[in-house]
């Protein structure tokens, strides 16, 4: 790497490609001139001064120069700008620099170590089954009196004593047990191979001594078999893995576990405003449960001054409510049935697992029956069930950041049967009267994103066809869930017809709710949610589509389209001018409603694209949300199909040929399996993936087709 001398715009582009290589490799070598001087001189002269500010950059990063002395000396100065960058200075064995007179630049060096570090060993508790007895679990439940819960007035005391009786009983009955696990371990490296294996490293070693070709063929020979055998190990341990399981759960973790897919990849190191690197978990977990907490508050701050009108002056609602819902029904046996579902659920934080809740369901369900029926009839949600155990799952983007990652709120599962039983009363009161917009597309039943895409690309072609010009905005929100207004979603949930107890219900639902972040098994402080709707259960996507239910009616220009929070705008002109006209009336429609709900436009991520059968020449008008540029571009990603100008496919047809060849490869790695796992996983696992949306891009022209028929004919 070089820095011209007269660049002091390099610090910038250094700063942002150090932080994307840093988030996404584990070492990180950086070498060069970069003409700033890390000797810091008492002199301050302008290199010095440049050195200082290289120092601030690699310090956030906690990276080191492993150079010492000046590199270049001359008869006025002496510097330190011939740099070795390293992100892991206890790796480098030796490093140095030496005068070869050819330049008065000196030669450096460094000797680093690339031997990989034995994983650490973890120790972690699990649950042991091993002496676990269904039935005595059972009989100790039903012996159990749960009707002491109900002597207690207060829900959250009834909440307290049902978990108290509950985890006193499966902690005597399954038992903890602490196992050690290593990171990266291959489970088919037998002591076989580990022999092989350092006999080959000896022969090697051997070899750089002596220089013998007998002791080089010895290599050669004992480093194909260590590669025999290790494939051959390889695929006798997934064919016993794949013989093992019983069910289809088992079989499709078994491809995840080979295809090197975990459940939950560890939280890289996370910048925080300052710029400072966080590398210690409970420190990323803190830092994440802030942001995540706070971004909402943050963005909707801008818009206080149009709060009292959102709150005042309801939205309109689709069709006039004849009818209310300020009741939930509760029947017995549809608990019962919801307790006898829960076995694929997953805990929350007071670690209630669906397994051993499932093995008793009539006895368990006096008691939380009676916890449902007194939290519905008297309108309080309890607070012991508010709080959620947030987990951090990365989208795309810098892994430094922690905008890149999205919340999902793991809850109580006795909370999300509730909340259950609360969503069906609700589905059916919004479905029967038909209060949800029909240009909101998601959360319906029988509806999907293929549904919507191929109504949209019908009603364009159709256009096109016609003769007419297709302008479309595709919208992308900033943190749409984490920004829903308490105060106006109650104000909506009126204007559906949620009224009464259960208005009341649905208000203290959202009231203090609270949170904490577990990152790589490091736990935060909890934190209270004064914003936002909970991603991850069970009432947040209906309530955000109650929320954002009058967007399609803002603007009465062009047509407005969503499935969740996906929102895609289209107008249909004669003439391209009147098209892109057309939007910038619907964008500034569109502006105020955002303005009135406190939701925030991602302008870097909205694109506009105009469709056309004809290339337009010439200059457009911009296109303005607020003070932003909306860009035209000749393709963009809708419902996670690519969408080009012209409606051809090709991007389409190329992502899923880079898609479907990466899936082939790992077929082709363990042709070795039996037809039948083969054919499951491909049937089953990697075809459903690629035709998705056939019946959209699937008419696109047969050269356009042919890389995917290729593909797969050479399978």
């Amino acid at each position: 790497m070089y820095r011209p001398p007269t660049d002091l715009s390099f610090y910038d582009g250094f700063n942002v490609m150090l932080e994307k290589v840093w988030s996404t490799r584990k070492n990180v070598v950086i070498m060069g001139d970069l003409n700033s001087d890390l000797s810091l001189k008492s002199c301050e002269d302008a290199e010095s001064h440049l050195g200082r500010r290289l120092l601030r950059i690699l310090r956030s990063y906690g990276m080191k120069c492993v150079i010492k002395e000046p590199t270049r000396i001359s008869d006025v100065a002496q510097t330190l700008i011939d740099l070795i960058i390293v992100s892991h200075p206890e790796k480098i064995t030796t490093a140095g620099l030496s005068h070869l007179g050819i330049s008065d630049h000196s030669f450096v060096y460094a000797n680093l170590r690339m031997r990989k570090e034995k994983s650490s060993l973890m120790i972690k508790p699990i649950n042991n089954y091993r002496t676990f007895n269904q039935q005595k679990l059972r009989n100790n439940i039903e012996s159990t009196p749960w009707s002491v819960c109900e002597i207690f007035d207060d829900i959250d005391d009834q909440v307290w004593a049902w978990q108290h009786l509950y985890q006193e009983i499966v902690s005597d009955h399954i038992p903890t047990r602490q196992v050690r696990t290593r990171k990266n371990k291959l489970p088919w490296i037998t002591n076989e191979i580990k022999k092989e294996q350092n006999k080959h490293y000896r022969l090697l070693k051997l070899y750089k001594a002596n220089k013998d070709t007998h002791t080089w063929s010895l290599y050669k020979a004992t480093w194909n078999r260590v590669k025999k055998l290790t494939c051959d190990a390889e695929l006798t341990y997934w064919r016993e893995q794949f013989a093992k399981s019983e069910n289809s759960k088992n079989f499709w973790r078994v491809v995840r576990k080979a295809q090197g897919k975990i459940a939950r990849k560890p939280i890289p190191p996370v910048q925080d405003s300052d710029g400072t690197i966080l590398t210690n978990d409970s420190d990323k977990a803190e830092l994440m449960n802030d942001y995540f907490t706070n971004i909402g508050i943050k963005l909707a701050e801008k818009f206080h001054h149009h709060s009292g009108s959102s709150i005042n002056q309801p939205p309109a609602t689709i069709n006039p409510v004849s009818h209310f819902l300020d009741q939930v029904s509760l029947l017995e046996e549809q608990i019962k049935l919801k307790l006898t579902h829960i076995m694929q659920k997953i805990g929350g934080p007071d670690k209630i697992m669906s397994r051993e809740l499932a093995k008793a369901v009539e006895s368990l369900f006096e008691g939380l029956f009676s916890i449902f029926k007194n939290s519905i009839q008297r309108g309080i949600f309890p607070s012991n069930w508010k709080t959620g155990e947030v987990v951090p799952v990365f989208k795309k983007g810098i892994k430094s950041d922690c905008a890149n990652y999205r919340p999902l709120t793991m809850l109580n599962l006795n909370s999300k049967i509730l909340e259950s039983v609360v969503c069906d009363s609700l589905d059916h009161h919004l479905g029967t009267n038909e209060l949800i917009h029909p240009n909101q597309w998601g959360f319906k039943k029988g509806v999907s994103t293929e549904s919507l895409l191929m109504y949209l690309t019908e009603t364009w072609k159709k256009a096109i066809d016609d003769g007419y010009k297709v302008g479309v905005l595709f919208i992308d929100f900033k943190k749409a869930f984490d920004t829903v207004g308490h105060a106006i979603l109650k104000t909506k949930l009126s204007d559906v017809g949620v009224s009464g107890i259960f208005h009341e219900w649905m208000a203290h639902y959202l009231h203090e709710r609270s949170q904490y972040v577990t990152v790589n098994s490091a736990r935060s402080m909890l934190r209270q949610i004064d914003i936002g709707v909970p991603q991850g259960s069970l009432m947040g996507p209906r309530l955000f589509a109650i929320y954002v239910n009058d967007l399609p009616t803002s603007s009465e220009t062009g047509c407005i389209h969503m499935f969740a929070d996906d929102t895609t705008i289209y107008y249909i002109g004669e003439e391209v001018e009147e098209t892109v006209d057309a939007l910038n009336l619907i964008l500034n429609d569109f502006k105020v409603w955002c303005c009135k709900n406190h939701l925030t436009v991602h302008t870097g991520k909205t694109v506009a694209m105009l469709i056309s059968s004809h290339a337009f020449v010439g200059p457009m008008r911009p296109l303005m949300l607020g003070d932003s540029y909306i860009y035209f571009n000749t393709k963009s990603t809708c419902l996670r199909v690519e969408i080009d100008y012209k409606l051809n496919w090709k991007p389409q047809v190329k992502a899923l040929h880079i898609k479907f060849g990466g899936k082939l490869k790992f077929l082709k790695k363990f042709k070795g399996l039996p037809s039948s796992v083969l054919e499951e996983i491909y049937f089953k696992g990697i075809v459903p993936s690629i035709i998705y949306c056939i019946a959209i891009w699937g008419s696109a022209k047969l050269l356009t087709l042919t890389y995917l028929t290729l593909l797969n004919g050479n399978l």
